[in-house]
């Protein structure tokens, strides 16, 4: 699979069960979620803006952090509503391969905190996304600021400024000076974390939603996604669908063994297929069989036979190479597979042997 996504860059994004089927997969869209539903208390609470006097004297009180004039401060608490600032702020976010690969660590669809953090206690799955196609579809959005990028993890809180200062108040610009405000530290805001958060390594897509802070906001992912992840505790139900799914799109699909916590991946598309490709040879092994064709233990004769003329002995013996090659080859993938077993799907159609 790595040698799969060393040719492109790519996207991870964990999430559950319901999710991933009935609101991501289905539809072909990722919904962009409120800043104040996120997990980091820094982002999901409201986020107050330092009211400082630019000039060390005047009458000032204290308020959460940062000293606020006090003739200033009813106007400042009746302009601002630090919910609806934060609600108005929608992202998707994504992980991503490191730069560096050093360890099977180093990749995206390896970090088992993410999925038991973000994919049900790996009940869930990781989708993967094609960052051009993501990019291209996020350029496409109509709102005026939006923004994407990596996050940084080098946050010194306490030496950031967010200020905004008595003299834009007293400008009587107040909605022009939240305006600046909110441009100014957009990314300084909402795109840096604290160190804790690293292991993540964050891709994320913002925009401002001025019109309608709960207006849901969708981006179409529907010609992004190359493929899906499922780890050990992924309902079994549910994987034949997702197989179907995926031959269907030409996606890939892969699930996670930790082997003594390391993760090792199988194909679960070339899984199923083999298992298909076996049980139509047997089929047409019976039926060929029945027309007295030999079936040796060390490897397959046909025989010309009167109703069978030496164009489709070779065209068997064709297929029984391929079939080895795809089984014993290493670093083949799902599409050969597809491919050999529509072949043989065509083989059985012309000897007249039912396939279904």
């Amino acid at each position: 699979m790595n040698n799969y996504f060393n040719q492109k860059e790519v996207l991870y994004h964990y999430t559950s069960e319901k999710i991933g089927i009935l609101y991501i997969l289905q539809p072909g869209e990722l919904r962009f979620g409120q800043l104040s539903n996120t997990n980091d208390p820094r982002e999901a609470l409201p986020h107050i803006p330092d009211l400082q006097r630019n000039y060390p004297f005047g009458k000032c009180i204290l308020k959460g952090y940062g000293y606020v004039d006090e003739k200033i401060l009813p106007l400042a608490e009746e302009r601002i509503d630090y919910k609806i600032l934060t609600n108005k702020f929608n992202v998707v976010c994504f992980c991503q391969d490191k730069n560096v690969i050093n360890s099977i660590f180093d990749y995206g669809y390896a970090k088992p905190r993410m999925w038991a953090q973000y994919a049900e206690s790996h009940a869930g799955c990781c989708i993967v996304f094609d960052k051009t196609q993501i990019d291209l579809k996020f350029n496409e959005l109509r709102y005026n600021i939006k923004y994407s990028g990596n996050l940084e993890y080098n946050l010194d809180e306490e030496n950031s400024n967010h200020g905004i200062t008595f003299n834009d108040f007293s400008k009587e610009i107040c909605a022009n000076a939240l305006d600046d405000y909110e441009t100014k530290c957009l990314k300084e805001i909402f795109f840096k974390k604290s160190i804790d958060w690293q292991e993540e390594n964050e891709y994320r897509y913002l925009i401002v939603n001025n019109k309608n802070e709960y207006e849901n906001v969708y981006l179409d992912v529907s010609d992004c996604i190359l493929g899906i992840i499922i780890s050990y505790n992924f309902n079994n139900d549910y994987i034949s669908k997702l197989h179907e799914y995926c031959m269907k799109k030409d996606l890939f699909f892969y699930q996670i063994n930790w082997i003594n916590g390391i993760p090792r991946m199988i194909d679960v598309n070339v899984k199923y297929l083999k298992t298909k490709i076996e049980g139509l040879w047997d089929k047409i092994k019976i039926k060929l069989l029945s027309e007295s064709i030999e079936d040796s233990k060390i490897s397959i004769k046909f025989q010309k036979l009167s109703n069978y003329d030496k164009k489709l002995d070779d065209e068997v013996g064709s297929l029984l190479v391929n079939k080895i090659h795809i089984f014993h080859a290493e670093n083949i993938n799902y599409i050969e597979f597809k491919v050999f077993l529509e072949k043989l799907k065509s083989f059985s159609n012309k000897i007249k042997c039912n396939c279904t």
